[in-house]
């Protein structure tokens, strides 16, 4: 078994009885020092400061990672990467946590970190694991003063540590062999599909992503709610698998059971919503992005992504309410800003527009695609007069 994967089945339930915990914001630590000709208003420019320090300073890491993600939400990586630092600045703790320790694991903090790798999947089901190995590698040679050897070399584990080495056509050849050791293991199909979609075979991804489906469904395990590995999750990623291959009515199929398996699952109307409009059918996509907004009314990046798409339609007065909450969520997301004034001149108010665009020219990193537009819209605005 991975280990990340064990601990998470040792978890899932303390998480999940625990969800409006482990999603309270802790409080903000300080943004890290970085050197001068970092752009302090890039998330990547933190995210790559943080890798920096993840062998020597991972608390550092770990408040970059944040940062990262506040001033990118949309973006996977950094959550993802927030939950490895946090175990590598405490090995001994992490060392427990795979072990069970109740007070560990019930540990506001550790909630916390956990939910985040679920986040990280809602943006990026096939997200890439890259730093797994790291974090065992370094408790590994803790435990054994640096001798190795400790997790052994079993197919499932090897195939993981392979996936972790981007070595994805190895590593599907042993999770074959670690399936065939255990066959009702259903979440090692899971884990050959994500191999096989790093490596573009987007089919061969579907068919083991189902393969792990129907085995637990045969089971019937009611409480397939561990993290990353409920069955909507699992739809949700067959779904995502069809839209690489070009599949798209495919997609559609999966994203509804998904829904069915879990009418919570908002993500689902968000990428219906994005499929809809990519086919130009904006009614229905408006109304799949009502229903994630309603579903879950604290994800500023869609609410910005449904700000957008109002904006973009001239629906600027259904909007500002969006593009408001995403500013009140992610107060240092600049993306939100720029359309806010966007907004406000579609509603004739060019001081507002002003302020917003001002705002967004201050937060954004130098290399926002959006700057250009705002500081053309600033210069337009103000040769007027701003009224």
């Amino acid at each position: 078994m991975r280990p990340l994967r064990a601990a998470s089945l040792v978890v899932a339930a303390l998480v999940l009885a625990t969800v409006a915990d482990a999603q309270k914001k802790p409080k903000e630590p300080k943004r890290p020092k970085m050197e001068a000709s970092r752009d302090t208003n890039a998330a990547a420019a933190y995210y790559y400061w943080g890798l920096g320090q993840m062998r020597s300073n991972p608390r550092a890491a770990q408040d970059a990672f944040y940062w990262a993600s506040r001033i990118d939400p949309a973006w996977a990586d950094p959550l993802y990467a927030q939950r490895i630092a946090y175990h590598l600045s405490d090995l001994e703790r992490f060392w427990k946590y795979l072990n069970g320790t109740k007070y560990v694991l019930r540990a506001a903090e550790t909630k916390r970190v956990d939910s985040l790798h679920y986040r990280a999947l809602l943006r990026d089901p096939f997200l890439f694991r890259r730093h797994d190995k790291m974090l065992i590698d370094r408790l590994i040679d803790t435990l054994t003063d640096g001798r190795g050897g400790l997790m052994g070399s079993s197919p499932d584990f090897l195939a993981w540590v392979a996936y972790s080495d981007t070595r994805f056509p190895e590593a599907v050849q042993l999770y074959a062999k670690a399936i065939a050791k255990k066959p009702k293991d259903y979440d090692l199909h899971a884990e050959r599909a994500r191999a096989f979609f790093h490596m573009g075979r987007f089919d061969s991804t579907v068919a083991e992503m189902t393969r792990a489906l129907e085995g637990y469904r045969k089971e019937d395990d009611k409480d397939l709610v561990v993290l990353y590995q409920s069955k909507a999750m699992y739809e949700f990623s067959i779904a995502n698998a069809y839209i690489q291959a070009g599949k798209l009515p495919e997609a559609r199929e999966a994203l509804g059971r998904a829904l069915a398996e879990d009418l919570s699952f908002y993500v689902a109307h968000q990428r219906m919503a994005s499929l809809a409009l990519a086919a130009g059918d904006t009614a229905n996509a408006l109304s799949e992005y009502g229903l994630a907004v309603e579903l879950n009314t604290d994800d500023a990046p869609l609410r910005v992504e449904y700000g957008a798409v109002l904006v973009a339609l001239g629906k600027h007065a259904e909007a500002e309410p969006h593009l408001l909450r995403a500013i009140e969520l992610e107060p240092w997301y600049a993306r939100a800003y720029g359309l806010l004034g966007s907004v406000y001149e579609g509603l004739g108010k060019p001081a507002e527009a002003i302020a917003q665009y001002n705002k967004f020219m201050s937060l954004a990193s130098q290399n926002n695609e959006l700057r250009p537009v705002a500081q053309a819209r600033l210069t337009a605005l103000s040769s007027v007069g701003g009224k």
